[in-house]
């Protein structure tokens, strides 16, 4: 499985993603490196960290164009804001965050792995729609 470490290639909000935060790089790569072998349709996951992580991150949407900054005013208008400011403020605190595509059927187990490696704040999201994992 690849690791894109702070590649800046999507700052839209994720669609069939898993998201955790982590305290370190280390902690997310242990994820991925659990969910090779758990899961091999995954090709990769994305960590965004540090200054380039907040930059890519952009929860304004203001750094990556006019089709970014409509995406980003788009979801503050409706439930993702939250989340957008969450994430933002743990990536300036010198968190991590870790992006794993994956279906709804595979979110729960995925958010164990997470779970299990100190992921906090773990949320699948979907099309329409976001599932706290664990999802009790």
């Amino acid at each position: 499985m690849k690791i894109r470490l702070n590649e800046d290639r999507n700052p839209s909000f994720p669609f069939d993603e898993l998201v955790a935060i982590f305290d370190t790089v280390e902690q997310a790569s242990a994820v991925a490196d659990a969910l090779a072998g758990q899961f091999p349709d995954i090709e990769a996951v994305d960590i965004l960290s540090g200054p380039d992580g907040v930059r890519i991150f952009d929860a304004a949407g203001n750094g990556h164009g006019s089709r970014a900054h409509l995406v980003r005013g788009l979801q503050h208008a409706g439930s993702g804001e939250n989340e957008l400011y969450l994430v933002d403020e743990a990536l300036r605190g010198g968190r991590v965050l870790l992006r794993v595509p994956c279906s709804p059927a595979d979110a729960d187990a995925i958010g164990a792995v997470a779970t299990a490696q100190g992921g906090q704040m773990v949320v699948w999201f979907g099309r329409h729609s976001m599932i706290n994992i664990p999802n009790s």
